[in-house]
């Protein structure tokens, strides 16, 4: 059994090298809306100056780091948006993108008590879209936007639509 846990990205020197090494990855820059390189100062200037609402994850396998996501939470509203999700290119095809968000939509609507979670993604991003679907996120008609030249489409599931999905299950 896999042991899967997310825990807060830090400053730390580990957490600083593997985020700079991700998003600097060709396949990453198509990914993130934001293309820049990252630098360990750009990242540590980002931990540093991320808000308490910004709740940005390692993802970790049997104590390893392997990829990373986030949870930035409007508490007003009582909603989130998912996403900045990266998986290792040498870890994919293991299942824990599937697993890190299902437990931080469990994280969102059991604990922090969320209405609903929006996620938005490039529309040619095919495997991401499909993982979204298959754990029961419904795209939103009519939304999207253009980012860097591409178009951008929304997804969405509410606290009661994940409840009756997952009624038998916990993660």
């Amino acid at each position: 059994m896999v042991d899967l846990r997310l825990r807060m990205m830090t400053d730390s020197d580990q957490d600083t090298a593997l985020v700079v090494w991700w998003r600097n990855q060709p396949d990453a820059r198509t990914l993130f809306f934001n293309t820049d390189v990252v630098t360990p100062d750009t990242h540590r200037s980002f931990i540093a100056t991320r808000q308490p609402h910004d709740l940005v994850y390692m993802i970790e396998v049997d104590g390893q780091p392997v990829g990373m996501c986030a949870l930035t939470v409007d508490v007003k509203a009582r909603e989130a948006e998912f996403g900045r999700i990266y998986i290792d290119p040498e870890q994919r095809g293991r299942g824990y993108a599937r697993t890190a968000v299902q437990r931080t939509l469990w994280y969102g609507f059991e604990i922090l008590r969320l209405n609903r979670i929006w996620i938005e993604a490039f529309d040619d991003n095919r495997p991401i879209l499909a993982l979204y679907e298959s754990l029961g996120l419904t795209l939103i008609e009519g939304q999207s936007r253009e980012v860097n030249g591409r178009r951008t489409v929304f997804y969405e599931i509410s606290y009661e639509t994940w409840r009756l999905l997952n009624a038998d299950t916990s993660a």
